[in-house]
């Protein structure tokens, strides 16, 4: 419904959509610490802001013709190294 809005649909879409898309690029992530769906939940919403600003990025470089091949790997990097990052910090 939001993407039939001119101009600030797609972007809504986008603004909305980019958590999902930052939890399917962490699934290793999540998969490889055992995490359940109340420990995701849990931190997302500490993380929410990374979590849109990542999400967000990852669709702009994904929607971008000829960047998106580029970007979709980037992306899977991104979310790794922010794993490497999370990982650190538990320690």
């Amino acid at each position: 419904i939001f993407s039939n809005i001119p101009i600030i649909g797609p972007i809504l879409v986008m603004f909305l959509s980019s958590p999902m898309r930052t939890k399917g690029y962490m699934s290793l992530y999540f998969k490889i610490n055992h995490y359940d769906s109340k420990s995701i939940r849990k931190l997302s919403h500490r993380h929410y802001g990374q979590f849109v600003g990542f999400g967000i990025t990852a669709s702009f470089i994904e929607s971008l013709p000829y960047l998106s091949l580029f970007g979709a790997v980037a992306n899977q990097v991104g979310a790794a190294l922010w794993a490497v990052d999370l990982i650190k910090k538990q320690k």
